[in-house]
Order: C-alpha cells, then sequence, then structure tokens
C-alpha cells in the first residue's frame, strides 16, 4: 500500500511529502527529515517484492560504500512495519526525462552527463553488482551544479512484464527466464540513456533493434552511433565488455579502465595463443681432445757381456 502525505516513518524521523514515481522495484517519494530541516528522498521496496527485502538491505549497503558525485549519498536503510526503506540525499534539479523530454541534449552535454553515469554505474561494477535501474527518470541533473546524479538502483532478478510493459532503457536479457542480472546490462541501459540525450526520443525494444537497427538522423554523428549501437547490440556479447571499454570508445581512446576479477566480463572471442617458441639450447662446448702422450724412447738394451773363454787345458808331457 501507497504511503499517504504526511505519513511518518521510522519512529518519526522521517515524514512524506509526496509520491514522485515508481520503479520495476520501488516506490519513490519526496520527504522532510530532521523536523523539516533536510529533504530527502525516500525509496520503499514494493509490497510484492517484500521476499525479496534481504537483498534489498544489502545493495543499499553496497551503494552506502560508494563515494562519487554522480552516485546519491544514502542517508539510511531499515526494515520496519513489513516495510523496507532506502533514504539518500535530495538532489535539487530536474531528471534527464523532464529536462530532455521532447528535445536532444548538445553533444557536450550529451557525453558529460553520461559520462558521469557510466562511471558511478561503473562504481557498483567494482563492488560486485549491477546497478540495473539507469534510465532518464533515475537520473538527476543538479540545478547547482549541473552534475548528472543516479538515484536508485534495482534488484538482480527477472522481471516477469508483459511485452508492452517492458522498459526500453533495459537489456533484454532483464526479461529473460533467469536470475542471472548482469553488470553487461547496464551498459546497454547506458546506450540507450545515450541514445535519448542525443536524439530526444526513445529508442525501440531490443527485438525491433535486432531487426531493423537504430534510426539515426542524416547529420546525426556517427561516431556516437558507433558507440550507442555497440551498447546497445541486443546480444549482449556483442556489447562493450566493461564500462570502461565504453567509456574510452565514447572518449576515442583505445585503452580501457580495468575492472575487478571479482566482476563479470562478458564473453569475447578469445584469439589462438601465439605458440611459444622453445628455447634454443646453447651449443655445449666441445671438448678438447686430451693431447697424445709423447711417445717414450724405447729403452736402449744393454749390451751383452762377451762370454769369458773356457781356458784352455795345459797338455800333459809326455813321460821321458
Amino acid at each position: 500500500m501507497k504511503l499517504s502525505n504526511g505519513a511518518r516513518i521510522h519512529s518519526g524521523d522521517y515524514t512524506i511529502e509526496s509520491s514522485l514515481r515508481t520503479t520495476d522495484c520501488c516506490e519513490i517519494y519526496s520527504a522532510t527529515a530532521n523536523a523539516g530541516q533536510q529533504r530527502v528522498l525516500v525509496s520503499r521496496l514494493k509490497d510484492n517484492l517484500i521476499g525479496y527485502a534481504d537483498i534489498f538491505l544489502a545493495k543499499c549497503g553496497i551503494m552506502a560504500s560508494i563515494s562519487h558525485p554522480s552516485v546519491a549519498r544514502v542517508l539510511d536503510f531499515f526494515s520496519e512495519n513489513d516495510n523496507t526503506f532506502l533514504i539518500t540525499e535530495y538532489v535539487e534539479g530536474e531528471t534527464v526525462e523532464q529536462l530532455f523530454s521532447s528535445k536532444a541534449a548538445s553533444r557536450a552535454d550529451a557525453v558529460r552527463i553520461i559520462t558521469g553515469i557510466a562511471e558511478a554505474v561503473q562504481c557498483f561494477h567494482q563492488a560486485g553488482t549491477p546497478n540495473l535501474a539507469v534510465s532518464p527518470a533515475n537520473i538527476t541533473v543538479s540545478r547547482l551544479t549541473g552534475q548528472p546524479v543516479l538515484t536508485t538502483f534495482s534488484l538482480p532478478i527477472t522481471m516477469i512484464v508483459a511485452p508492452e510493459e517492458q522498459s526500453c532503457f533495459d537489456a533484454p536479457q532483464r526479461y529473460g527466464m533467469s536470475d542471472r542480472n548482469l553488470p553487461v546490462h547496464d551498459i546497454y541501459s547506458i546506450g540507450a540513456v545515450l541514445y535519448r540525450l542525443t536524439t530526444g526520443t526513445n529508442p525501440p525494444l531490443a527485438d525491433r533493434i535486432e531487426a531493423e537497427g537504430l534510426e539515426y538522423s542524416d547529420d546525426f554523428d556517427d561516431s556516437i552511433a558507433d558507440v550507442i549501437d555497440k551498447a546497445m547490440e541486443p546480444r549482449h556479447i556483442f556489447r562493450h565488455t566493461s564500462v570502461g571499454d565504453f567509456l574510452s570508445e565514447l572518449s576515442g581512446n583505445t585503452a580501457h579502465s580495468a575492472i575487478p576479477t571479482n566482476v563479470y566480463r562478458a564473453p569475447a572471442p578469445k584469439p589462438e595463443p601465439e605458440p611459444i617458441p622453445e628455447p634454443i639450447p646453447e651449443p655445449k662446448p666441445e671438448p678438447k681432445p686430451e693431447p697424445k702422450p709423447e711417445p717414450k724412447p724405447e729403452p736402449i738394451p744393454e749390451p751383452k757381456p762377451e762370454p769369458i773363454p773356457e781356458p784352455k787345458p795345459e797338455p800333459i808331457p809326455e813321460p821321458k
């Protein structure tokens, strides 16, 4: 049941002012805190999703851990009386949906806004979770600073809705039969918001894009169109593999930001690894031939002693 104006929550800490909009998982209200001294934004988890309260609160904690000017600052999150709430700062300004309802942004403004939001989404990815709520209604441009601020998130669950109720800013995989929601789904949404910013119109649904492609005016910037076409590729394995890749292509660079290993990357064809050449063994030195020993001279035989002649017997004299 929706909250009524003047309703008080969290022991009276927050007083509801008015209902602003609904997302696929929350009702969004403006409210006041600290006895009316501070304006805040209240996101209440929808009644039909109350079974996901723990997941919602865990994601609130992740958002609270992010410090980036394009991520709304979390002030509180809690459950009470079968309700679950996220309290964030209220950004004075207008949403992208309001600012560009019937006109396109300048190229410079479009790139500035989408760069800030892409960096905000990258913070969610670095924390290990997709945001899943990137749309013109969920991006407020600060009236004071011009900073685009992503004000909420969605739950990583399959959205079961009729085709006519699907959002043109959601990746088609959000409406599949799997609960596997991935960071690469956010890249589709970022591309869709960039399409809205640069054309002034909403993109078609993914099935029509797959059949007919995206339409642009004759004078549309081809480099921006190339980025959008890749980001909004209905088959997610052909999108940019990370927000860093998206930002690099948008800025015309070829290098991309590093993404932690715990964050999913859409698989891409892997080049065949070049064979590693086997190391050429160093030639072993040939053994030096050992010098042949000089031939020893044959010993000179000692001369044989001359034989001593036997004495001849003296003749015996004959008797006289």
